[in-house]
């Protein structure tokens, strides 16, 4: 029976720190109950380091990182493995292929969380004001000039033709602070959920819309990148002081209608493919 490999592709601000915080810290608990999460292809808590965006080829230092995984998956006496990444979903075509022809021996899903996309804007906007230190859009800007980020169909295309579409499983995130509703999933999905305890811990603060405007006032002053880290940080400590006070939303009516209408038809044919009725509603 061939092993199964999980391959979990994002999409980012789903709640995919905290699952590959707790993995990385857990590797060795997750290993006496039958499932690997490499040591190898590790960028801090997730595999990015085999999930490069810029080529369409395996290749050099990639190539030895999916040696040394492949090498850990054949040792290991288990029979499930999870491999996680959010860049995943950002592969080309032609990356996602060669992926296919490597782990080509093991049994493979993939795991794709989707969010309501205008919730996701908003979040992935704030994470990139305070890691970004050269990032100083507005969040009309980001919004009009990157809708295509968070096309599902885009993303999933690729891993439905390469691995089939009946390998696909889907979920939709909904949680919030405190919440590990993602990582619940993905232990349900890989039937561990009932024999390890599930913390209830956030890895990722966020900036209150009332603060975003100073974060973005940060990012372009000419101060060096260490005072502007210092400064982000106190504005996230101060997020997390006013939060139960904070009543304001950065979406327009208008930048939410122009979600609305850049994903209508999109979201209709990936909810027709993946989703229930009653999580086509979050669209």
């Amino acid at each position: 029976m061939k092993k199964q490999l999980f391959i979990h592709i994002g999409i980012g601000k789903t709640g995919t720190t905290s699952l590959q915080g707790f993995a990385y810290y857990n590797r060795k608990k997750l290993a006496k109950l039958g499932l690997l999460y490499p040591k190898n292809g590790l960028s801090h808590w997730g595999h990015h380091a085999l999930a490069v965006n810029n080529t369409d080829i395996i290749a050099g230092n990639i190539l030895h990182d999916y040696e040394l995984v492949r090498k850990e998956i054949d040792g290991f006496t288990g029979d499930k493995i999870l491999i996680s990444s959010e860049n995943f979903c950002y592969s080309t075509n032609s990356y996602v292929e060669e992926m296919h022809k490597y782990f080509k021996d093991y049994d493979v899903k993939i795991i794709f969380f989707v969010r309501e996309q205008r919730q996701l804007a908003e979040s992935t906007y704030k994470t990139w004001l305070r890691l970004d230190y050269k990032f100083s859009q507005s969040f009309e800007e980001f919004v009009r000039s990157s809708s295509t980020m968070f096309n599902y169909m885009l993303r999933i295309s690729p891993w439905i033709e390469q691995f089939g579409q009946e390998n696909i499983i889907v979920r939709v995130y909904r949680g919030g602070r405190n919440r590990n509703d993602t990582l619940t999933e993905v232990l349900n999905i890989l039937d561990l959920s009932d024999r390890i305890e599930i913390p209830a811990l956030d890895y990722n603060s966020s900036l209150l819309p009332e603060l975003v405007n100073i974060a973005t006032l940060i990012n372009k002053v000419n101060i060096n990148e260490q005072e502007k880290k210092n400064l982000q940080e106190a504005l996230l400590i101060s997020s997390d002081r006013l939060r139960d006070s904070s009543n304001s939303r950065l979406i327009t009516d208008e930048l939410s209608e122009f979600l609305r209408e850049a994903y209508l038809e999109t979201n209709k044919k990936f909810s027709e493919l993946f989703l229930g009725d009653d999580d086509v509603l979050i669209f």
